[in-house]
């Protein structure tokens, strides 16, 4: 019975050694893989113009097809035969429209959809206070009146403290795309 028992136990760890080895041997070569991969050009290829489409070229050796200003290799899809066709969303439309309504609405265009609809939330939470304590329809205590005023501020000082931050990221380009790809410069 014990060498029964000591049997599966043998043939049990040596077939996790095996796994082992396999799970080593794939990740080794998922490093190559991305090693090799780079976002502004495709390297040891035979570049033709149906793998590398215009506005994209390819080198001399039609070896190399480099990506034009505005598109780069798409991470997600490595094993593309198409090299260079992913659209880069532009970094002046999400600094622009970030710097003059504060509303999220760069965080959206790049598909930054959370962090967007955030910021709108805040946004309209801090309206609809401002509504409240200005409008006079609504007869407060002082005491509620000194809780809308300071809901008033809080909101007010993170809105502005997150407006400052996103302008100054989205002009030094620090925000990426849902697909984590920067932004194309100005």
């Amino acid at each position: 019975m014990r060498m029964c028992v000591y049997f599966l136990l043998i043939l049990f760890s040596l077939t996790l050694c095996k796994k082992s080895q396999n799970l080593k041997q794939i990740q080794k070569e998922e490093k190559t893989i991305l090693s090799n991969f780079t976002l502004f050009y495709k390297k040891n290829i035979k570049c033709t113009d149906l793998n590398c489409p215009s506005p994209n070229f390819c080198n001399d050796l039609q070896d190399i097809c480099y990506c034009a200003k505005g598109y780069v290799n798409n991470p997600n899809n490595i094993n593309s035969e198409i090299n260079c066709s992913y659209k880069q969303y532009k970094q002046l439309n999400s600094f622009l429209w970030e710097l003059f309504t504060n509303f999220g609405i760069g965080h959206l265009i790049i598909g930054n959809y959370i962090t967007g609809t955030l910021k709108i939330i805040l946004n309209l939470i801090l309206i609809s206070l401002c509504c409240l304590k200005f409008a006079n329809k609504i007869s407060f205590n002082e005491k509620n009146e000194i809780k809308i005023s300071f809901g008033i501020y809080i909101s007010f000082l993170c809105s502005f403290i997150w407006w400052v931050v996103d302008a100054f990221s989205f002009g030094f380009n620090k925000y990426n795309d849902i697909n984590n790809i920067p932004l194309k410069q100005w």
